[in-house]
């Protein structure tokens, strides 16, 4: 074979293909490495925003968390806490379906109650408008919610759970008859007497400008001192104290409501 005509080697299809030399790899090279810089650079453009993207987020957050948290930010946490909502919708059924049973004449609220009290409490203070058109807040008060409540004119009592800077639950019992509002309280330790004070603010100021929102003393005039909107006084109890014990030293009550909504808050503390 003579090698000194050396030919093109032929592709299948005929054709010859053409060899680069030195200088035609190094100007194919810069361009593969042009090209690579661009598609790079393209890429780093979506990997950018994301990183900014996320420096916003964090900076949110770090914002989020310098600002002081309401009370009713744990309550937003609700489906958390569903043993509580369920324990008081046992009595509101019970209740519902067994009218004739040795119960006494209340109601509950839920855990959603709380957020809707602390919103409005704010409006309170800066003495702005308080109530409104299909008011959500009223809404509890006429038995609209939650499922199977009473209406608050048709019960003595009104139990509702409240949370503590999401630590701690009491239970809250609303006495119509004796005008006052009794905190059952697990842990009276996580609690101290001025922060109480401040943390009941918003029940005992608002619950008589509840009341004569819905018409509640002119239809129950047997309650004395009706009309007087000063805030309700609030008493703070152990509730395992208050309650009857029998024989055997074991809490027990007569009263269904008494006895089974404040053991399931506290067998179920946060």
């Amino acid at each position: 074979m003579d090698h000194g005509d050396e030919t093109e080697p032929r592709r299948r299809d005929g054709t010859t293909s053409t060899r680069r030399n030195h200088g035609d790899e190094t100007k194919y090279g810069e361009e593969a490495r042009r090209r690579a810089t661009t598609a790079s650079t393209v890429e780093k453009e979506p990997r950018q925003c994301r990183r900014l993207d996320e420096a916003r987020r964090r900076r949110h957050d770090e914002a989020s968390e310098k600002e002081p948290r309401r009370n009713h930010d744990s309550v937003g946490d609700a489906t958390k806490h569903g043993h509580i909502d369920s324990a008081l919708y046992w009595i509101r059924k019970v209740k519902f379906e067994s009218p004739t049973a040795q119960m006494e004449n209340c109601t509950t609220t839920d855990v959603l109650f709380q957020q809707h009290l602390d919103a409005r409490f704010q409006r309170f203070i800066k003495v702005e408008e308080l109530f409104f058109e299909n008011d959500k807040l009223l809404e509890y008060c006429v038995g609209a919610p939650p499922r199977l409540a009473n209406p608050w004119i048709g019960v003595d009592k009104v139990y509702l759970p409240l949370n503590y800077e999401s630590k701690h639950w009491v239970l809250v019992e609303i006495d119509f008859t004796a005008r006052k509002i009794t905190v059952y309280d697990s842990e009276t330790y996580c609690i101290g007497p001025r922060k109480f004070e401040r943390f009941m603010e918003p029940l005992s100021n608002l619950l008589p400008l509840l009341l004569q929102k819905i018409g509640f003393f002119s239809k129950r005039s047997e309650i004395e001192h009706g009309e007087d909107m000063t805030p309700w006084s609030v008493k703070r109890r152990d509730f395992i104290a208050a309650l009857p014990t029998s024989k055997t030293g074991v809490p027990m009550s007569k009263n269904l409501n008494c006895n089974f909504v404040p053991l399931v808050m506290y067998a179920n503390e946060c």
